[in-house]
């Protein structure tokens, strides 16, 4: 049998893991749909010790993980969510997505051109939101002559 190495706290470190579970829980009821480093920074905990705790309250069900667009999201096993929901989530995250589906939800029909103007950015660079918010299902176009107009999709669920 081994001493315990003197220079280490294991006592401290060991409770400190144990209740990381729980604070990750208490975090995620609060916020369902967070990110790592978001988890990483409420509960002050390293990224990796943080990143095995996921991964193992994931194999045993706690949690369920949402990816989509390059985005990881945690949500606990029992919050519900539509998947349509957790999309528009994220891109409304997206400070251009955002003004995109607030300038439509103001003023539904507007051309590329005209919404380039009022958020003030390349018709090329909005063109890429445009055709990520319509492959969601956030966007309709509807053709008028040579220009397509643009509207939220009815059954987008906005707050």
């Amino acid at each position: 049998m081994h001493p315990a190495h003197p220079s280490r706290k294991s006592g401290q470190n060991n409770q400190r893991v144990s209740a990381l579970p729980n604070l990750i829980t208490a975090y995620l009821q609060e916020n369902p749909g967070a990110q790592l480093y978001k988890i990483v920074e409420a509960v002050s905990a390293s990224r990796g010790a943080v990143t095995y705790q996921l991964r193992t309250m994931t194999a045993k069900g706690v949690i369920k993980v949402h990816e989509e667009t390059g985005c990881r999201r945690y949500y606990l096993h029992s919050f519900e969510y539509a998947k349509d929901t957790a999309v528009l989530q994220i891109f409304l995250e997206n400070e251009t997505k955002s003004d995109i589906i607030d300038n439509l939800q103001k003023t539904p029909g507007l051309s590329r051109k005209e919404l380039a103007a009022r958020i003030g950015i390349p018709e090329n660079t909005l063109y890429r939101h445009i055709a990520a918010l319509s492959d969601a299902g956030i966007l309709k176009r509807k053709r008028d002559g040579h220009r397509w107009l643009y509207a939220i999709a009815e059954k987008t669920e906005l707050e």
